[in-house]
């Protein structure tokens, strides 16, 4: 079955586990902008890097023991390779496909605390994400 061709507006869902991090996540997902010349049902269609886009600030997260949530910030660190046209381009960039799943990263700007002292040292997290939808 032939993946579908991502669209202005189609959304990437991302899994809130990161590792022992528990990120909340938008539960309706992050709209994806696509910057492509060709549009599909009037909507223009997503290119490599239009991911690079969906960017979350300001998460917050849990992380055990740490009874204070953390804060960061949420984005797609890389995408898997059948999200990537191999022969349909955009600009002379490839188009972007649903595929399957792609690499998250959250990275920590405010750590997680317990009582008065930051015991959250680790600043970057990856997990898989869901996908797209």
């Amino acid at each position: 079955m032939l993946d579908s061709i991502l669209t202005s507006g189609d959304r990437a869902m991302f899994n809130p586990t990161f590792g022992k991090a528990t990120v909340i996540v938008p539960a309706a997902g992050v709209v994806l902008t696509g910057t492509g010349i060709p549009t599909v049902k009037n909507k223009k269609i997503c290119i490599v890097g239009d991911e690079k886009k969906v960017i979350v600030p300001r998460c917050s997260y849990t992380s055990p023991p740490n009874i204070t949530p953390g804060i960061g910030t949420l984005f797609i660190e890389s995408l898997a390779a059948n999200q990537k046209a191999r022969k349909v381009k955009s600009k002379r960039t490839a188009v972007l496909l649903k595929g399957t799943t792609f690499i998250a990263k959250f990275q920590v700007t405010t750590p997680a605390q317990t009582r008065n002292r930051s015991q959250d040292s680790q600043c970057y997290r990856r997990n898989i994400s869901t996908n797209w939808w």
